[in-house]
């Protein structure tokens, strides 16, 4: 076996049978963030392109409810060459530990890490983990390159690669983005446990489907987002032809009955949106779908289109009731956009909202603001967060200059549903109290 690929879990399978039943009423609420279960599609994008030319497995350690002990039982009976963890921020701290256990029963087999931390934090997950090697960027690109090279030794020119040699740290440049999807094969939605994603989907978004993410890249500001700085700031997507070819697979391999696109930003490109929906209309496959975007960009006439495609519910990135948050921010976007924004879309299909408590500066007439305005606007479900600060983001270089991380590891927990510390002006404790208070509200709603 050349490599085996890992999605690494947030919680053990106790934890998360335990949360699956404390906040089922805040799942069915639309909300994300209390129990994260999203299919590696990262991975099984990665796993598509490498199978081609090598002997890949995919190891869904959080779709399969995976123990540690059961994980490291599988890898002994492939035995593999390379072993490649996938990591997020919030996951890192799972991935350092997933990591040591691998190395002590597997000292000889190469450990790689790559996904968003090992691309915007790769000094630190070098030195604050047994991986062996990180990849930054688009993993797609550079693995093939160094899976090839790797057996003959001549590896260390890769594009992205991350390694000690001698006892001082190499960081290679990162390659260029992809620029044509494309050029990508379907993600491999076999290499993961669908049918348990689609049970958990019927939950959240009331849909027995999957996820997919069909583009890449963002060029909005958003200072809590790290979107840019893993993905770049150009919107790049498959063409609207390819997406609905597979959408069909889905539909005809896995049954499903629809989609949530998880991209940040689905509509961004209106001509783009528009062929899309004409061929998903076109194409008469009985499917349902979901995407996020932002209050501005919708229109009348793409949305009225989109609801004849099967379209039945927009998540919009609403995040402040607050101006002065908002600013912080940097969205771009007032009140009136969203009221506006909101009663557009719910002519037309039910409507979801983000929203986030805690952002630096925030006080708590900032958070009730925020909690007011999300009454107000009558949303079918909405999703709460409280605000960490992420690197890559804007805001995080910010909080590291001033001096406000006090020093902070990133290898510390990091969730949005219970902090540790605040970075606004409410105290933790009080910050906690508030999201709860927010979270029981909507789920008697």
């Amino acid at each position: 076996m050349d490599l085996v690929l890992i999605n690494p879990s947030y919680f053990s399978p106790e934890e998360y049978k335990e949360r699956f039943n404390s906040f089922i009423d805040v799942i069915e609420k639309g909300n994300m963030y209390v129990y994260p279960f999203e299919p590696p599609l990262g991975l099984a994008s990665l796993k598509a392109v490498l199978e081609k030319s090598f002997k890949v497995e995919l190891i869904d350690q959080q779709g399969l409810y995976l123990d540690n002990h059961q994980l490291i039982s599988r890898l002994k009976t492939l035995e593999p060459r390379m072993i490649g963890l996938t990591s997020m921020t919030s996951t890192f701290p799972q991935v350092r530990r997933l990591a040591e256990a691998i190395k002590q029963e597997l000292p000889e087999t190469l450990l790689i890490a790559g996904g968003i931390h090992p691309t915007v934090c790769p000094e630190e997950t070098l030195r604050h983990s047994a991986v062996d090697m990180v990849f930054r960027g688009e993993a797609e690109l550079t693995l093939p390159i160094f899976l090839s090279a790797y057996p003959n030794g001549d590896w260390r020119n890769t594009p992205g690669i991350g390694f000690f040699e001698s006892g001082e740290m190499v960081l290679n440049d990162m390659m260029p983005v992809l620029k044509n999807q494309d050029d990508l094969p379907m993600p491999n939605y076999h290499a993961f446990p669908t049918a348990n994603y689609m049970d958990y989907n019927s939950h959240l978004r009331h849909i027995r489907g999957i996820s997919m993410l069909v583009s890449r890249g963002c060029p909005y500001e958003c200072t809590f987002c790290a979107v840019k700085a893993t993905m770049g700031r150009g919107w790049r997507a498959k063409s609207p032809e390819r997406v609905v070819k597979e959408i069909d697979h889905l539909y005809r391999e896995f049954g499903i009955e629809g989609i949530w696109f998880k991209d940040s930003i689905f509509n961004m490109n209106r001509t783009w949106f528009m062929e899309f929906c004409n061929r998903l209309l076109n194409a008469r496959l009985p499917i349902t779908w979901q995407f996020n975007t932002r209050v501005d960009l919708l229109d009348d006439e793409s949305l009225a289109l989109a609801k004849k495609a099967g379209l039945t519910q927009i998540d919009l990135g609403i995040e402040s009731g607050s101006p002065q948050t908002l600013k912080r921010l940097k969205k771009n976007t007032t009140l009136e956009q969203i009221i506006s924004g909101v009663k557009l879309a719910k002519k037309h299909v039910n409507v979801s909202g983000f929203f986030m408590i805690g952002t630096p500066g925030d006080t708590i007439d900032d958070i009730n603001m925020t909690f007011e305005l999300a009454k107000s606007l009558q949303l079918d479900r909405c999703s709460w967060s409280i605000y960490n600060p992420l690197p890559g983001s804007d805001l995080y270089t910010e909080l590291a200059l001033s001096g406000q991380l006090n020093n902070r590891s990133v290898c510390e927990e990091v969730h949005f549903t219970q902090v540790p510390e605040s970075f606004c002006e409410v105290p933790a404790l009080e910050l906690n109290a508030k999201y709860d208070e927010i979270n029981n509200y909507f789920s008697r709603q």
